[in-house]
């Protein structure tokens, strides 16, 4: 079998090279940093959920310690508010589960190397790819920044968004209700002004709720926020942040929050920022002639609205896992060129949906197909689906169309008639 180097412990780098490793292929691991300092990082990596079929491959891999700690996600609440409010739910199954990454990564890092796998800390440069080509037959790099990124070219076609198009202020939080029992994600999408998000977090301190404002870049809410506050070890001036911001503008979701109890849970637990979306051919030749991969970010960025960002790593890593156990025979351009049409089947799925998404006005077939769900509870669950399958999001809102016919095939054209009438009646007064 070949021998292959990873770059990056991330949620791709991890996946592939446990799976390599089940799979009985050589496989080194190139990782920043020991467990220990990855658990001890300041400030929050990300706070992204794994969809079932994410958990689905974690079980596959034996990595899913985390099943019985966390309460079962058991619904998707969304309301739209606006000149037609809407308001549906849909029922998630198994549901995604949500850990702080400065508890999972370090824990697969140290299982890979429990079950033999090399590992090689320290950062890795742009310029050492060449010489770690040399030692491996092919290198897949699944983090990196600056110049490592540079190396694959941006695919302008594919990433329509040139500046952010969120301005985020996360925290996990205390007196936030999300549910007895089970639990839910709370999605408040106001048009023009951006989207709440509310779901459990289970980190190393506990179980908090995660308060994610995601503000559109150009509407009210970017002002009152303040990236400084992330991290601070006062909480009073972020707290009045959040407070200011979701009972001004996510009326919906405040009834959700105990002010009272309400605060942020402390420095370390914080993200603000804002990222722009980009898509990145998939592969890039060294001055030596030989081809190197990229997987994950270094992949496509998404907007983490929607938490397609890690799922997608995770899907596309068994991906290029498959190809290298089906096809190990010579990783040229040729074989890159293959590998990267089927990372894009699923990957754009995921930019597609989180796109459409992100559009301010919304785009008219998300209106139309939310409006619908609000009125059939099929299609409320079929829209529950597409986070799990966002090629199938991507499919039903690819075009107003395609919109229109989902709605027919699941609800009914009694149902699509009823919402464009709404929508036309809504937008005449």
């Amino acid at each position: 079998m070949p021998e292959v180097a990873v770059v990056g412990a991330g949620v791709g780098g991890l996946h592939l090279s446990l799976l390599l490793q089940q799979r009985q292929v050589p496989v080194t691991l190139y990782a920043e940093r020991p467990p220990d300092e990855m658990r001890q990082s300041p400030r929050l990596v990300n706070t992204a959920g794994h969809w079932v079929p994410t958990r689905e491959r974690e079980r596959e891999l034996g990595v899913n310690y985390w099943d019985d700690e966390f309460p079962r996600v058991a619904t998707l609440n969304v309301t739209v508010g606006g000149g037609l409010p809407l308001q549906f739910s849909a029922d998630l199954g198994k549901g995604p589960i949500a850990v702080d990454y400065r508890v999972v990564m370090p824990r697969l890092l140290e299982d890979f190397v429990e079950r033999g796998g090399q590992v090689v800390y320290g950062g890795v440069a742009r310029e050492s790819l060449e010489e770690m080509s040399e030692k491996h037959d092919l290198v897949v790099v699944s983090s990196g920044r600056g110049t490592m990124t540079e190396l694959f070219p941006k695919i302008e076609s594919r990433s329509p968004y040139s500046r952010p198009q969120r301005v985020l202020q996360i925290s996990a939080c205390r007196g936030v209700n999300l549910g007895t029992g089970t639990s839910s994600i709370n999605y408040e999408l106001v048009p023009g002004v951006g989207e709440l998000l509310l779901f459990p977090y289970l980190t190393a301190d506990g179980l908090f709720s995660i308060v994610y404002i995601s503000a559109a870049a150009d509407g009210p809410v970017p002002q009152l926020l303040n990236a400084d506050l992330a991290g601070d070890p006062a909480r009073d001036e972020l707290n009045s942040v959040f407070r200011r911001v979701v009972t001004e503008h996510f009326p919906w979701s405040a009834e959700r929050f105990d002010w009272d109890a309400f605060s942020t849970v402390g420095p370390r637990y914080d993200i603000a920022g804002a990222i722009t979306p980009t898509v990145r051919r998939p592969y890039a030749q060294l001055d030596n002639g030989r081809w190197v991969l990229a997987v994950g970010d270094v992949h496509t960025v998404n907007d983490p609205l929607l938490g397609q960002g890690a799922n997608s790593a995770s899907a596309t890593a068994f991906i290029v896992g498959g190809a290298i156990v089906e096809d190990p025979f010579g990783f040229d351009e040729a074989w890159c060129e293959r590998v990267a049409e089927r990372m894009w089947a699923r990957a754009g799925g995921a930019v597609s949906f989180t796109n459409t998404l992100l559009q301010v006005p919304p785009a008219p077939q998300v209106v139309e197909l939310l409006a619908a769900a609000s009125q059939s509870q099929e299609l409320a669950e079929t829209v529950g689906d597409f986070f799990g399958d966002p090629v199938m999001a991507r499919n039903v809102l690819a075009t107003p169309d395609r919109t229109r016919t989902a709605i027919k095939l699941v609800a009914g054209a009694k149902a699509l008639d009823g919402v464009l009438a709404a929508l036309s009646g809504a937008a005449s007064t």
